[in-house]
């Protein structure tokens, strides 16, 4: 009969260490899926503020590039005459 009993405390002991396994196999995937969220969440804000960036910075060189270019266009439709292919030819 000690043959038996040292097998089946053996077996509950194998139990008992796999349990706090799986409990420590647990808690580390949620820490783990916890800094993937955290990590995902600053990828996503850092593309934000990246995408945010570009769209100001092309907005103020539009801006500039209008206001600079703001006279030539009114010299433009203040009266020049446009160039196109068919008025190239003299009039019969």
């Amino acid at each position: 009969m000690a043959g038996h009993d040292q097998r089946v405390n053996l077996i509950i002991n194998h139990g008992r260490q796999l349990g706090r396994s799986l409990l420590l196999l647990a808690h580390y995937t949620t820490v783990f899926v916890a800094f993937v969220g955290r990590t995902v969440q600053w990828m996503v804000d850092a593309v934000k503020w990246t995408s945010l960036f570009a769209r100001y910075t092309v907005s103020a060189f539009d801006s500039i590039y209008r206001h600079l270019h703001w006279g030539k266009r009114k010299s433009v439709t203040g009266g020049a005459r446009e160039i196109c292919p068919s008025s190239d030819m003299e009039p019969q």
